[in-house]
């Protein structure tokens, strides 16, 4: 996640053009590198059960769609025979291999190679008696080249159109049950390959009127809207798909995704559309560009949630500060007390709450996060909580990068 600053991103309300209106709905950028794109290529390729459950859900939806194809029934005439092939389906999908190139006008071409189909069915030959009985075909070796468009609706939804594709089938197996003939395997092979349009197959399960992405946080009620807001950048080395970003809140209970993310603070975040694309972008996954509005419009957002508390006396640190008997290397509570007696010993808490939400300011390599803070201290005196010191503070915490990495990395969730 690359964190960006941008102090008038979202500043400008003057109706103005409309692609300035576009432009000041851009509050986070995420940019998906050829590396993160080879990586889902090859979880998507792999059968493991340890690889990612998102990608394993994608691919076993994608293969489900196409399972549930039933192809044209058909009838040849081969040695004096008519053989009908009967309610052909799609049994099993091996998906190819497969490589990109990105073209003008935000259109990637993909070629994919190997892969397998296999086809169950039924078969009636008919030559003075009738002889039935079960088919299954395999086809594979494929030979596929996709052209599609990535655009967007005016809703601000991804759309793929102009979806072309050119396949060969180079390899074609029929097998009979009970066997007729060697020649009328030969001739349904022919007849698979005339018959069975793989193009049609592939153009079907790629005609996707428009994909809906949502994600959601481990909190499972704050989403960021992640409408499309300006136009797309495909590159060879990246994608970049600016967002509005702005968080909203949701009742739905749903499942948390956490992308493999890099974090760095910058404040070079000018326009959001044409980014200068960062020396390490190729060695990591994904990338989030994020501008102080939208950070900000977060926090608020999770103050929403409820009154945000931390119980200090937890720590360790804390908990010692709270002794009612001190030692004599260490000063607590006890020393500043008037009246220590009437409260339980080891009774003491402190807990800080959230006055209002806190606010980000963003810099070149660290973050500061400005907390208005109050701070009450209480004990137990006859089984009742007694507060005896409260107070305001106002504490500026200094993030950067390094810091913010190093926890980033270990929090990561593999599916």
């Amino acid at each position: 996640m690359v964190v960006e600053s941008s102090n008038d991103a979202l500043s400008d309300k003057s109706s103005g053009a409309n692609e300035n209106s576009l432009r000041k709905k851009v509050g986070m950028l995420v940019r998906v590198t050829r590396r993160m794109i080879n990586y889902c290529a090859r979880v998507w390729l792999s059968s493991r059960k340890t690889d990612a459950f998102f990608f394993q859900e994608l691919k076993l939806s994608f293969q489900k769609e196409l399972e549930n194809e039933q192809l044209p029934e058909f009838s040849r005439i081969l040695m004096r025979l008519n053989v009908s092939v009967l309610s052909p389906r799609i049994h099993n999908v091996i998906i190819p291999r497969s490589t990109y190139k990105v073209l003008p006008n935000d259109t990637v071409e993909m070629r994919m190679r190997g892969g397998s189909v296999q086809l169950q069915g039924f078969y009636r030959a008919v030559y003075r008696t009738i002889r039935e009985g079960e088919l299954a075909a395999n086809l594979s070796s494929f030979a596929i080249n996709l052209k599609f468009k990535i655009s967007t609706t005016f809703a601000g939804k991804l759309l793929l159109e102009n979806v072309v594709c050119d396949a060969e089938v180079r390899v074609v197996d029929v097998q009979l049950v009970p066997k007729l003939h060697d020649l009328v395997d030969e001739g349904l092979r022919t007849a698979f390959d005339e018959h069975t349009s793989v193009s049609h197959i592939i153009n079907r399960a790629f005609c996707i009127c428009a994909i809906f992405l949502q994600y959601k946080d481990i909190m499972e009620h704050l989403l960021i809207d992640t409408t499309i807001s300006y136009g797309i950048s495909l590159m060879e080395d990246y994608f970049d798909f600016p967002l509005v970003g702005t968080p909203t809140i949701s009742k739905m209970n749903t499942t948390s995704l956490h992308p493999l993310v890099v974090c760095s603070l910058s404040s070079d975040f000018h326009d959001v559309p044409y980014l200068q694309k960062l020396p390490e972008d190729k060695s990591k996954m994904v990338y989030i560009y994020i501008t102080e509005f939208v950070l900000n419009s977060f926090l608020k957002k999770l103050d929403t949630f409820g009154n945000t508390a931390l119980l200090l006396s937890a720590v360790p640190e804390f908990d010692g500060l709270l002794q009612l008997n001190c030692s004599e290397n260490l000063e607590c509570m006890g020393d500043f007390l008037q009246d220590a007696e009437p409260y339980q010993f080891d009774s003491g808490t402190m807990l800080l709450k959230m006055r209002s939400p806190a606010v980000a300011t963003l810099r070149d390599g660290f973050m500061l996060l400005d907390l208005n803070l109050k701070v009450t201290v209480s004990y137990v005196q006859d089984g009742v909580d007694v507060n005896v010191l409260e107070f305001d503070w106002l504490l500026t915490v200094r993030i950067n990068n390094a810091f913010l990495n190093e926890h980033l990395v270990s929090k990561v969730l593999f599916f």
